[in-house]
Order: C-alpha cells, then sequence, then structure tokens
C-alpha cells in the first residue's frame, strides 16, 4: 500500500488524532448529534419495517451483550448496530449534514457502531464524543 494513497492517508488521520484535541463547539454537535440520534431511533423502532428487521435477526443470533432500541433482545455488537442504523434512518428525520454535493447522514451511520460496542464494554463519554467526531469526519 502506498503511504500516500487515499486509504493510507485515512487511517494515517485516525490513527494520529488527538481525541483531547477536538475543539468544544466539535464536541457540542456531537452531543446535539447523540440526542437527535436517541430521539430518531426510539421513533423508528415502533415502524414495522425495523421490527421485522429485528424478527430475522432473533431467528439467527443466540443473544449477545449490545442493546437493542425498542426491544427486549440484546445482541452482538455488530446485529445491533445495523439494527439501531435501520431504526435510526427508517423515518428519515435523522440529522442532515449538506456539504457541497452531497448529503450526509452521519449519525444513523457513526452512532449506533459506538453505541453497541460502548454497550459492551467500558468507554468514557469523552471518548465516545470523539470516537463520532472522527467517524463523521472520515
Amino acid at each position: 500500500m502506498n503511504a500516500a494513497d487515499p486509504t493510507s492517508l485515512l487511517a494515517k488521520f485516525v490513527a494520529e488524532v488527538d481525541a483531547h484535541q477536538i475543539p468544544e463547539p466539535v464536541l457540542h454537535a456531537t452531543r446535539r448529534a447523540l440526542v437527535d440520534h436517541i430521539g430518531v431511533t426510539v421513533a423508528g423502532s415502533t415502524d414495522d419495517i425495523p421490527r421485522r428487521a429485528r424478527s430475522a435477526i432473533a431467528a439467527s443470533e443466540n443473544g449477545g451483550g449490545a442493546t437493542v432500541v425498542g426491544d427486549r433482545m440484546r445482541v452482538s455488537p455488530p446485529f445491533a448496530a445495523f439494527l439501531n442504523a435501520f431504526a435510526s434512518h427508517v423515518l428519515d428525520l435523522d440529522d442532515v449534514y449538506n456539504p457541497p454535493g452531497t448529503t450526509v447522514h452521519g449519525s444513523c451511520s457513526v452512532w449506533p457502531a459506538i453505541l453497541a460496542i460502548a454497550d459492551t464494554r467500558p468507554v468514557s463519554g469523552r471518548d465516545a464524543l470523539a470516537s463520532f467526531a472522527i467517524g463523521f469526519e472520515v
């Protein structure tokens, strides 16, 4: 892998970020994104489509330590991230960032992964916020 290729540059960026140097306004935005994410995930979890997805996963998943919003089931972190991401975006009310040329729904893809991991091992609030900021930037 060439040290200047996009994947290497992205990996270098992620590996070298100092979470303690993330500016407070960015952390404030991550807190707002988390509140938004929780709201749309709870609301979306009541829709029939996420319920069907949970049923499909329940048929093959033998349990785990991560929470699935809207259900008492606990599953492995990858399944929890998938199901919670699905629920958070199903109503299409999640947060939007519109840089030139695209639209990004960052919370529905980043927060579910962070929260699924944080549900199975200790993660500080600051580390979760920093992880979101870095993940969103990626």
